[in-house]
């Protein structure tokens, strides 16, 4: 067995206890999981860590990929626990605490409150050469901690529900447990300056890494992959064209697919480059025609800018989905598309929320830079 881990802010590789062999990857992003098996020989892999802001997310279709070729996927923690959710009527396996969490709709003890949203996993982090270090704090970690206070005697049930309160209307970067008790010192009301008092003093030792616990348990559940315990996808996958071209994508290498990336958000000149080519063959075309290295040089410009991205400042919030498309048509001097999905479709994006994702990246790139129109 061959097995490829994706990791990260999580469970940073170098703390991981890895069976010999394991290929350890960076957060998963889209591509990532169809390269590891073409390329690498992957032969099961394992979702914790995935890119879900700064490059597209791992697409639902390369897992199935993957199982319907008898490659198991096993995912937890975190993007693994939110595709394992989505995927588990398909054969992926799903580990830990947070993914039946995703399964079931609940999270105890918080039984009256949906446990469906994104964000819940969601953290800010470093870049690779830091380890991935966790910048913020997640939400359900931050759910499990308030929870192991309350049973505990730490704090009463009012105060648990009001932190958690407090915690989720919070933008997922800015979570922290120093900000919530700071926020709690302002509202005694809610929380008790005793309950405030005796929760600094617990947190040191008594937090909960739910994220961390369950990744380890994915590890630890790796060996049964090669004893043939783990279910594999039966079902039949369609090659449409877009997951043709969308493959085709995947196996260009990190310099190619950024310069492609940049391309795509001109619009019709990308279009009519990918009508004079075929995917593969259209960086060889930049290359004839100059522009392959300004396209690279652009995009790590914008990764390094977009990995140090700090929480928006609310004076000046990342504009919502209409007028960040308003925003982009008026740079582009064009009328929009009748149809934005099958818009981002023709542009090689799964959909029009991975389109809009990486206008938002645009946006927040040419608003550090000084560049807004």
């Amino acid at each position: 067995m061959r097995a490829c881990v994706f990791l990260g802010p999580t469970l940073p590789p170098s703390q991981a206890r890895l069976p010999p062999g394991t290929l350890c990857r960076p957060p998963a992003a889209q591509g990532d999981v169809h390269r590891a098996i073409v390329r690498d020989g992957a032969t099961a892999i394992a979702i914790v860590d995935g890119y879900f802001r700064q490059r597209p997310a791992v697409w639902h279709k390369e897992i199935l990929w993957a199982m319907e070729r008898g490659v198991p996927v096993l995912g937890a923690a975190s993007m693994g626990a939110l595709r394992a959710a989505e995927l588990a009527p398909f054969g992926m396996l799903g580990i830990g605490r947070i993914f039946e969490a995703y399964r079931d709709g609940v999270l105890e003890p918080y039984a009256e409150e949906p446990f469906e949203d994104d964000d819940e996993v969601a953290v800010l982090h470093g870049p690779e050469e830091t380890g991935y270090l966790a910048l913020s704090e997640s939400m359900v970690n931050i759910r499990c901690t308030l929870a192991r206070a309350e049973e505990q005697g730490v704090i009463g049930r009012r105060s648990r529900d009001a932190l958690v309160r407090r915690a989720k209307v919070a933008f997922y970067a800015d979570r922290s447990y120093a900000r919530l008790l700071a926020e709690a010192a302002e509202v005694p009301a809610e929380v008790s300056a005793g309950e405030q008092a005796a929760l600094a003093a617990w947190l040191p030792g008594g937090r909960v890494d739910q994220k961390r616990a369950d990744a380890l348990d994915l590890l630890s559940r790796l060996a049964e992959v090669g004893s043939g315990t783990v279910p594999q996808g039966r079902f039949r996958l369609q090659r449409t064209l877009c997951w043709q071209e969308a493959t085709a994508y995947a196996r260009l290498d990190p310099e190619e697919r950024m310069a492609l990336d940049e391309l795509r958000l001109t619009g019709e000149p990308y279009l009519r480059l990918k009508r004079a080519a075929a995917p593969r063959d259209l960086p060889s075309l930049l290359r004839e025609h100059g522009e392959f290295q300004r396209l690279v040089v652009r995009g790590m410009a914008k990764a390094a800018a977009l990995a140090g991205e700090p929480a928006p400042d609310r004076a000046e919030a990342p504009p919502d989905p209409l007028s960040l498309l308003r925003w982009h048509w008026a740079r582009q001097g064009t009328a929009p598309p009748p149809d934005l999905d099958a818009w981002a479709r023709s542009l090689d994006y799964p959909d029009a929320g991975a389109f809009l994702d990486t206008l938002l990246d645009e946006w927040l790139f040419l608003r550090d830079a000084n560049d807004m129109p």
